[in-house]
């Protein structure tokens, strides 16, 4: 499934709120690791192993609202989110990371 961008709070709180697990990319275009993660993220964001997985793009410098609403300081952020609940969070850029927190989402 492709990663989908985020456009309004409002939207960010509808998807947090389903009963599905949701990962968001918090992502900034100065910033060097959102730049290197973003391609990354796009073909993790294909791969069957998280089929079970919604993925999302949050630029951080269109949508403070969001930022704040999710407790993300720092770019690139990585939150996974299900029925309203943050689950879990990892910042860093290297892509095995990625890749590893990932494969910590429950089936």
């Amino acid at each position: 499934m492709p990663v989908s961008y985020v456009q309004s709070l409002d939207q960010f709180q509808e998807i947090i709120q389903q009963d599905s697990y949701s990962v968001f990319m918090f992502s900034a275009s100065w910033a060097g690791p959102s730049k290197h993660l973003s391609p990354v993220f796009q073909s993790f964001s294909n791969h069957e192993a998280w089929g079970h997985v919604q993925f999302f793009d949050v630029d951080m410098d269109e949508q403070p609202d969001i930022v704040q609403e999710a407790g993300v300081s720092n770019p690139p952020t990585f939150v996974v989110f299900n029925g309203g609940q943050r689950i879990a969070a990892w910042t860093g850029s290297a892509p095995a990371s990625l890749e590893q927190f990932l494969n910590r989402i429950p089936q």
